[in-house]
């Protein structure tokens, strides 16, 4: 077993942190990864700054809005994602790039009305 990352987009007004992929079948995954703990300590860190409440690993889900989307954006491309030198130092070109298409993404989904979360498992 192993981390996997993964960005939703749903027709749903609100998503809880209990959500199940086979609960809804109007729900679409747009970014897939595994293992990506950069971003999934990023969003863990969201997660806890919107009021979340759960410190393990897997920790359920954080919906993402435009302004998320914008610093995740700048996050990245100023290699923010983490404060581990180490870890940044083994992030790819290509983890940039999809990074950059799931940002891409879920701005497009957000401008069309759709509620888009992250979900690490």
């Amino acid at each position: 077993m192993g981390l996997c990352n993964s960005v939703y987009v749903t027709t749903k007004n609100t998503v809880n942190e209990h959500w199940c992929y086979d609960d809804d079948d109007l729900t679409l995954e747009i970014y897939h990864y595994w293992h990506h703990t950069l971003l999934h300590d990023w969003m863990h860190r969201l997660y806890l700054e919107k009021g979340g409440s759960i410190y393990d690993t897997y920790f359920g889900v954080v919906i993402l809005a435009q302004s998320d989307l914008d610093r995740l954006e700048s996050d990245i491309e100023a290699r923010r994602l983490s404060n581990d030198a180490k870890a940044i130092s083994k992030y790819s070109d290509k983890l940039h790039h999809d990074d950059c298409m799931l940002i891409d993404k879920a701005r497009r989904a957000i401008a069309m009305g759709l509620t888009v979360f992250y979900s690490g498992h």
